[in-house]
């Protein structure tokens, strides 16, 4: 035997043997987009549209006890944004301006809205109110 193939034989070693010892893991792997630091098995990820389809997810993982974990673009970096195992609820898809108060400022948004739509809808918005 050569010496590069034994080599190479020896550095396949611990992966041939690993395959017994960690089962396949199931679910979706997610992570943090900035770090990639947190890589995390998740059971599923779901995109609610509506707040209905959220308030029936959040009720259907009390009932049969999943945790669930919340996250939006995937920016946050400090490891609190996926538990593992969980329902990953994916908010990017509530990304709308519901309203703006006129009297008090105050601007009413879907919970995985990003800057570029809650500026587009804090404009279109102000113009619908200019007098």
């Amino acid at each position: 035997m050569k010496r590069r193939n034994f080599l190479r034989g020896m550095a396949a070693a611990p992966l041939l043997g690993s395959a017994t010892v960690f089962p396949a893991p199931k679910g979706v792997l997610v992570n943090d987009v900035h770090t990639g630091l947190n890589p995390t098995w998740v059971a599923s990820i779901s995109r609610p549209t509506s707040l209905a389809e959220v308030r029936n997810l959040v009720r259907d993982c009390a009932k049969h006890g999943r945790s669930l974990s919340v996250s939006a673009s995937r920016h946050a970096a400090g490891g609190q944004q996926f538990a593992t195992d969980s329902v990953l609820l994916d908010m990017r898809a509530m990304n709308r301006v519901i309203s703006l108060d006129d009297k008090t400022g105050v601007l009413h948004v879907e919970a995985g809205i990003e800057w570029p739509e809650l500026i587009h809808g804090y404009t279109a918005l102000q113009k619908e109110n200019v007098v």
